[in-house]
């Protein structure tokens, strides 16, 4: 097939040749570009939509672009990040806006302490939290599986955060993703119901001389919770109060008008993919915690509300909602280790994203972002010294080893003494237990 280069192209053309391009691109190894299959093809497509973007290259070098379409903005985006990885010059976290003007504040952070409003949101997210937590879904006991693996994981209540987060709660983080176009697609979603036609793309870029780490924390999802990863999702938080773009040295704005009449955008990573689907055993987590603070307000008829008095309450609530969701354990998780391996692949492949560094032309070729690795260790050592524990044992297991090449054995070899490196320089526990006292102190930190 020979795609002739137009002298123009339109939006719909750059749509069509967008989506054909990313099923033609290889997502095997994170965000570089490089083709799967039928490479040639897959280059004139490439030219194509580099000439369509031509005209707007001379904003390129601004903070904010202005771009004709959520396709152009997609493409664009993809290019700077690959670029990125490649020239070694960080890694780009994106966040969809429909509106440009919202501030980048965790919602939680935009109500008045004290009100109803955030008192009702830290009820719900707390419920919710403590929720998860009593699934046991983050507590196995690997020996009790008749495996061979003589270690546990055991996940704090801090660790569910940003699954209470992602499934629309009110805590401290802000939802980033690695992949522009889930950025893109979130932005566009829904588009009849806004008041802007103009969408928009925040772009932050962590690299070792950002020094972002310092006032920054980047969270992980645990095990079991599909959705996040295939969203390809990061959570923030910032240790300073305002604006968390206030953080980043360069923060790049990239604009694109949605209207209605507009194809749906679409994440493709080789074929079209569903990143939001159903999650009822959480869904239904996630609704027992809505009905959490108005029970509180008719059991405390009063205008005034104490965080003791909420704490207390919260904890009641859970024990006594326990017999409800006990069952959702064996139906969500019937197979343990499978979905631990699976987790270890869905970590793996987050890396790429967001840690990794390789080149277009050599698959081998790995190199590691130490900073970012050990601000993921910082903020998630639980998750990090289990997927240390599982490499380790990959390693001992000749069915699984035996696959391996020596490339393989050593870089595994050297993330699992880079992992356990960052948790002695960042003086973690990893057996310590975050209580249900903590967490609230972190919402309520006059408590403290």
């Amino acid at each position: 097939m020979s795609i002739q280069e137009p002298n123009s192209i339109s939006i719909d053309e750059f749509r069509k040749a967008f989506e054909e391009w990313c099923q033609l691109r290889d997502w095997s190894l994170g965000p570089v570009i490089r083709p799967a299959k039928r490479p040639d093809e897959f280059k004139e497509l490439y030219n194509i939509l580099a000439f369509g973007l031509d005209e707007y290259s001379d904003q390129f070098e601004k903070p904010i672009v202005s771009l004709p379409s959520p396709w152009h903005a997609a493409f664009y985006l993809s290019v700077l990040q690959s670029e990125c990885i490649t020239r070694l010059a960080g890694h780009p976290l994106f966040r969809g806006h429909a509106d440009s003007a919202w501030e980048l504040k965790p919602t939680i952070d935009r109500t008045p302490n004290g009100s109803i409003e955030r008192l009702s949101q830290i009820a719900e997210s707390l419920a919710f939290t403590e929720l998860l937590f009593n699934l046991h879904i983050g507590i196995v006991y690997f020996g009790s599986l008749g495996s061979d693996l003589n270690f546990s994981l055991n996940l704090p209540r801090s660790s569910y955060a940003p699954v209470v987060q992602h499934y629309g709660c009110s805590t401290h983080l802000l939802d980033f993703t690695t992949d522009p176009t889930v950025a893109i697609y979130f932005a566009t979603r829904n588009v009849k119901n806004r008041l802007s036609d103009k969408c928009c793309v925040f772009t932050f870029i962590i690299d070792e001389s950002s020094g972002v780490a310092e006032n920054i924390h980047l969270k992980l999802v645990p095990p079991m919770f599909e959705r996040p990863y295939l969203q390809k999702g990061v959570f923030l938080q910032s240790q300073i109060e305002g604006d968390v773009s206030s953080q980043f040295d360069s923060v790049k704005l990239v604009e694109f008008p949605s209207k209605p009449e507009n194809e749906e955008f679409r994440v493709i990573r080789g074929h079209v993919v569903d990143i939001l689907p159903e999650s009822p055993e959480i869904e239904t987590v996630k609704e027992i915690s809505k009905s959490a603070f108005g029970e509180f307000l008719l059991k405390h008829n009063s205008t005034t509300v104490s965080s003791n008095e909420l704490i207390d309450f919260i904890i009641e609530f859970v024990k006594r909602n326990e017999p409800r969701i006990e069952h959702l354990y064996k139906s969500y998780i019937r197979d343990p280790m499978r979905y631990f391996l699976i987790f270890v692949d869905e970590f793996e492949d987050m890396l790429y994203w967001i840690c990794y560094y390789t080149k277009i032309d050599d698959k081998e070729g790995i190199g590691v972002d130490l900073e970012i690795l050990s601000m993921i260790v910082r903020d998630n050592p639980e998750i990090c010294l289990f997927i240390s524990k599982m490499y380790a044992y990959f390693l001992k297991d000749p069915k699984i080893c035996g696959s391996y090449d020596e490339s393989k054995i050593r870089f595994l070899e050297f993330m699992i003494t880079k992992i356990k490196e960052s948790l002695k320089v960042h003086g973690v526990d990893p057996e310590y237990e975050i209580t249900f006292e903590n967490v609230f102190s972190s919402y309520f930190p006059e408590s403290q």
